[in-house]
């Protein structure tokens, strides 16, 4: 007798974090266990262009059905029909904590199991997940998220966490030109420096994705405005110009050997930035950006519509990582960080705050360096966001530099550790195990 599953989650066809999850674990799930399950689908985002015919999605009309808090009365009257219809044995949910949380209040599924799979993307007060124990089975993206949840409470319970699973993404080599549309002379002194290095950063333009933070690096190194110790290295950020001078020649506080000197102006350095809208205003303006920090010279803006495409799927972001000598992904804190394990599969390395889960990815699997960080409550939420420390991250950025100048080497894949432990098989296999567990308990 097939299991039946309703998944909740962004619809498999959006180009987002969980679509992409969603529809690799399930496909995976189909492929490895074929005649094992009957999936039906609620979509709480969509992608209103694309077809599935893997399995039956019910969704509303319109790009964004609810916010990240908020539920609309149609979405929820839509979840109930489907369950009632569907009578499903399990019900997986894969969103924030308080939309499963606002879900789960708001519709009875009667006697099926509730798996969630639970993105963290920082600590956070444990009223907005303390529901989630109601919940038959919590799986977690990582090992932080798990912690972040075991830290808001004293009794213990059986959790897990399962990686989500990586395959292959055929690349079509599209060189930089058709990819940077309106940025010719960037590219021309990219082409025509030998030691150029291209920096990249992508993501949802949102608060905690810190996008000025790349900009402001960029900025750092390409007017000079840091001191160098000449022996350890050690950076010093000095943007006012008088400070700067008064610095140089003064004694190194880490290592105690070396002197300061005036750091050099990296002109070859560029930074793409491929950011996603995420509201109508978006939280950090690019052209106010741009009037601050004012380095237009180096970089190299574009945003989700690309090749007349609405949104990006995974196939055209694989075009744009194989160009990047470094991912600069200094968010404020990550659920997982696909983009660190994508940008990987084209061996390029990645600069993060050591914090959240793209941090636990990064040191488990060497994918990159994490810099030290300092924690802000980010406003409302009072969610505890990383800000990177600049001093070392532009530490790493010369560090990196200096490695691509003097071992110059082709961008082999550095994922394949990952790839190996969280392929499609490996993880439908563990998912399996998970649904089974609870169809016992279900039937028992």
């Amino acid at each position: 007798m097939k299991i039946k599953l309703l998944v909740i989650t962004h619809s498999p066809t959006l180009p987002s974090g969980y679509g992409n999850i969603a529809a690799d674990i399930f496909r995976g799930l189909l492929k490895c266990f074929p005649g094992a399950y009957d999936i039906m689908q609620v979509a709480t985002r969509r992608d209103q262009e694309q077809q599935w015919p893997h399995w039956p999605i019910a969704c509303l009309e319109g790009d964004s059905l609810s916010s990240n808090t908020n539920l609309s009365s149609e979405l929820i009257r839509l979840i109930h029909e489907s369950a009632s219809s569907f009578q499903p044995d399990i019900v997986f949910f894969m969103e924030d904590p308080q939309m499963i949380q606002a879900i789960t209040e708001s519709v009875h599924f009667g006697n099926a199991r509730k798996v969630g799979y639970v993105a963290m993307d920082g600590i956070m007060p444990t009223n907005k997940f303390q529901k989630l124990e109601k919940l038959d089975q919590l799986v977690f993206f990582s090992d932080f998220g798990k912690s972040v949840y075991k830290n808001g409470f004293t009794h213990e319970k059986m959790h897990l966490v399962i990686y989500p699973p990586l395959r292959r993404i055929k690349g079509k080599q599209v060189p930089k030109s058709d990819l940077f549309v309106g940025h010719e002379s960037a590219l021309r002194a990219l082409h025509e420096c030998e030691h150029s290095m291209l920096m990249g950063w992508v993501g949802l333009n949102q608060w905690r994705k810190q996008v000025w933070a790349p900009i402001h690096v960029l900025k750092t190194l390409r007017c000079g405005e840091y001191a160098e110790c000449d022996q350890c290295n050690k950076i010093e950020i000095w943007p006012d110009s008088m400070q700067l001078k008064q610095s140089r020649g003064q004694k190194c506080v880490r290592c105690g050997k070396g002197t300061m000197r005036v750091g050099e102006k990296m002109n070859h350095l560029y930074l793409h930035v491929h950011r996603h809208q995420h509201a109508s205003s978006p939280v950090w303006p690019m052209e106010l950006l741009r009037s601050i920090y004012k380095v237009d010279d180096g970089l190299i803006h574009t945003h989700r519509r690309y090749k007349g495409k609405k949104v990006l799927g995974r196939g055209d972001m694989q075009d744009i990582y194989r160009h990047y000598d470094v991912l600069l992904y200094l968010t404020g804190g990550e659920g997982f960080g696909m983009p660190v394990i994508e940008a990987a599969m084209h061996g390029v390395t990645t600069i993060c705050p050591n914090y959240s889960s793209q941090a636990e990815i990064v040191n488990k699997y060497g994918l990159g360096t994490t810099v030290n960080c300092t924690l802000q409550p980010e406003s409302r939420t009072s969610n505890l966001r990383a800000v990177a420390d600049m001093g070392h991250v532009i530490e790493v950025v010369k560090r990196i530099y200096r490695q691509k100048i003097n071992h110059p080497q082709t961008h082999d894949s550095s994922a394949s550790a990952y790839l190996a432990e969280n392929n499609i098989t490996a993880v439908a296999r563990r998912w399996d195990s998970v649904f089974r567990v609870s169809h016992h308990q279900m039937i028992a």
